[in-house]
């Protein structure tokens, strides 16, 4: 078995939050890695008792539409100082706030860690700590190691299943998904109902590449949240690695962008919630100014069953990321059995009883949402996709550029994040092209006892590229902070 304890807590304070005590067997571990291994162009064999068949997964497709520089999310020179070998023990020393060693048993192949000094960087907000790893325990055989007390672990035997499943629908090359979003919002002691409409259709190509839509009718929204939403029909395509985002307002104005898909993604929160779904500023500085929490993830898994093929879980999304924009999360995830090319599989092929809650004033609801267009027989029906490419075809328009009823209205928004460092929150600054950036006023900051001094901006990490440029580029940067200790 696999004994794994998390917890999350803030360094500046002396309380821990409670752990979130997970256990697996082994094999189930050795299963999922498999298939992570193969999906990467590992060597398979070097996992042994694996289960699942993978000639029903089309790899290929997986590592298309997965297809992201692992390097550039995780440095491995900047996890590892350090690596020995006392003649038993494998030794990996860790770049930690505080010393700390992994210690692998090559003996009995067996891994031991137990300490409160394995922390976690979060390089998302701020430099300042957020994960640490209680302790992890691995064990082949079949007691239970003696400092592991099992009470208050939940099982995740069957997960596995679920993992398996969720790589196999994944693989599918056709998807087809509608379904009515209840929604619920309440304002100062008023409540308003009313619902969304998506429809969302996928189709992988013999060369996977993807062709996506998603359309969202958003005219029966709670009127109370219509002076916050002012669109009432958004249409985003995908095709070719360029995004095609069409929206219609509340006075019937129509508004139509092409962008690049890395632009698409670097930018995504105002592309969707900004451009697309018209979010206006009281709506959009409110969860801005949402300052995040120390994740609690021991508090965050408030329900997990498995009823056969049937997955419920109840999450609270706030103390699992420290989002306290968000609430609970409550869901079922539904395997069934499905034809390809004649093989009976299982995949993950519906979400159920979807509920969650935003700031305690957006409730949602889902009471189906299917993820494959199956037939009677179980088998995936082929998804007609031809009016996105007949609309990347027919869009006559320039990339980067907005127009409003046919006619030119702006170019769109770029981002300037800034990454202070030190403790202290990003900030992120949007603006057009060749618009003038005005310099932000940066304080000196005390930070663990000492003073610094703010000295520049400089476009890489390594502080070695300065930014002296006053004008907008066209594209999103990020610029961090240099500071020499006074």
């Amino acid at each position: 078995m696999i004994y794994l304890s998390i917890k999350t807590f803030d360094p500046d304070k002396a309380e821990d939050a409670d752990a979130l005590k997970l256990s697996m067997p082994l094999a189930k571990i050795e299963d999922m890695t498999a298939t992570i291994l193969k999906i990467l162009d590992l060597d398979f064999g070097l996992i042994k008792n694996n289960s699942l068949n993978l000639d029903q997964i089309d790899v290929n497709q997986l590592k298309n539409l997965i297809n992201f520089d692992l390097s550039k999310l995780l440095n491995m020179k900047d996890l590892f100082k350090s690596i020995s070998y006392d003649g038993d023990k494998l030794i990996l020393g860790l770049n930690t706030a505080s010393d700390a060693n992994l210690y692998i048993d090559l003996n009995d192949t067996s891994v031991n860690i137990n300490s409160s000094n394995i922390y976690i960087y979060n390089y998302s907000n701020t430099d300042n700590l957020k994960l640490k790893i209680e302790s992890i325990n691995i064990n082949h055989n079949s007691f239970t190691p003696a400092v592991i007390d099992e009470t208050g672990y939940i099982d995740l035997s069957d997960v596995d299943k679920l993992f398996n499943s969720a790589i196999k629908t994944a693989t599918l090359k056709d998807f087809d998904i509608s379904t009515d979003i209840g929604m619920v919002f309440s304002f100062f002691g008023s409540e308003s109902k009313g619902n969304i409409l998506l429809n969302a259709k996928a189709k992988v190509n013999d060369n996977y590449n993807p062709t996506l839509y998603l359309g969202l009718d958003l005219t029966n929204i709670p009127a109370l949240f219509k002076s916050f939403i002012t669109t009432t029909q958004l249409d985003i395509y995908y095709k070719d690695d360029f995004v095609y985002i069409s929206k219609v307002d509340n006075n019937s104005d129509t508004y139509k962008v092409k962008v690049g898909a890395k632009t698409f993604m670097d930018n995504i929160s105002y592309y969707l919630m900004e451009f697309g779904l018209g979010t206006q500023p009281a709506l959009l500085s409110l969860f801005g100014s949402a300052d995040p929490e120390v994740p609690n993830v021991g508090n965050s898994l408030k329900k997990y069953e498995v009823i056969n093929n049937r997955y419920n879980l109840s999450i609270d999304l706030k103390n699992l990321t420290g989002n306290i924009v968000l609430g609970l999360a409550e869901l079922s995830l539904e395997l069934s059995n499905v034809k390809i090319n004649n093989n009976e599989l299982l995949a993950l092929t519906s979400i159920k009883d979807v509920k969650l809650s935003i700031m305690s004033l957006i409730n949602l609801s889902i009471d189906n949402l299917s993820l494959n267009n199956i037939g009677e027989d179980g088998t995936i029906d082929n998804v007609d996709v031809a009016f996105v490419d007949n609309y990347a075809k027919e869009y006559k328009f320039d990339e980067n550029m907005i127009y409003k009823n046919g006619e030119f209205y702006s170019r769109v928004k770029h981002k300037i994040t800034y990454k202070f460092g030190l403790n202290q929150k990003d900030k992120s600054v949007y603006g057009t092209l060749d618009e003038e950036i005005k310099e932000l006023e940066v304080e000196d900051v005390t930070y663990d006892n000492d003073t610094y001094h703010f000295v520049g901006w400089y476009l890489d990490r390594d502080l070695t590229i300065l930014f002296e440029e006053n004008k907008l580029r066209d594209e999103n940067i990020i610029l961090y902070a240099k500071w020499v200790k006074k």
